[in-house]
């Protein structure tokens, strides 16, 4: 009981989250590379800074300082709590959980609905879905959920005098709805049942990081990437 006390709190815990992604970050980078940046993702606001700034051998240098910092992380966890990489698989298989929830419902939906293609077709490579959903994954949930929730919640308590509780269940609702809205930004046309369906799944990955952690958040988003973009 202890020891999954122990995973449930130390998976929370912010500089662990952001070790665990790191290796996601670094490999939407390799796979960006490999797919010629065709499977860039939009929200994805770091790399197209570096790439505009440095360019591409900057982005090389960029991947080789992620990794330097994943190691020293690392290193520094070890040194000053009671830190393993243990803890990435049970992790994995809590986040494959919810993805497989998740996925299989939509799906169930879609199909239900009409709007999943059950026509063979040339889809994306596995490479390609893979390196979408890990981008997905690491920069949707960076910048809907991390950045979004807190800076929302405390610009309403701040500046409308808003109660701590009702400012985060707002801005846990806000950061849905503009996650949703940013999917039609692109060439995909808006239509109601795509908008709800986006809603709710913001609305899921919102509580997760809440209750679960960054971490959690974005593998759960991407392995849910993963399956809806492999049998959709």
């Amino acid at each position: 009981m202890s020891s999954l006390r122990d995973y449930w709190e130390e998976s929370k815990e912010p500089l662990t989250a952001l070790v665990l992604v790191l290796p996601l970050v670094m490999f939407y980078n390799v796979g960006l590379i490999l797919t010629e940046w065709t499977a860039l993702n939009g929200a994805d606001f770091v790399t197209l800074g570096i790439i505009q700034w440095l360019g591409r051998e900057g982005f090389l240098w960029f991947q080789a300082t992620l990794a330097v910092i994943f190691l020293g992380s690392i290193l520094y966890l070890r040194r000053t709590r009671s830190f393993s990489l243990k803890i990435f698989l049970p992790m994995l298989g809590e986040s494959l959980l919810y993805a497989l929830s998740m996925g299989t419902l939509i799906l169930f939906v879609l199909e239900r609905s009409d709007m999943l293609s059950v026509t063979p077709v040339d889809g994306p490579s596995l490479l390609h879905i893979l390196t979408i959903a890990a981008g997905a994954g690491v920069h949707e949930e960076f910048v809907f959920r991390l950045l979004l929730i807190p800076s929302t919640s405390a610009a309403l308590v701040k500046w409308t005098g808003m109660k701590v509780n009702a400012a985060g269940v707002f801005a846990v609702a806000f950061s849905s709805l503009v996650f949703a809205i940013a999917h039609y930004l692109g060439p995909e046309s808006f239509t109601l049942f795509t908008f709800a369906y986006r809603s709710l799944a913001g609305l899921i990955f919102a509580f997760l990081f809440l209750f679960r952690g960054f971490a959690v958040a974005v593998y759960t988003h991407c392995l849910y990437d993963v399956y809806v973009l492999t049998f959709s």
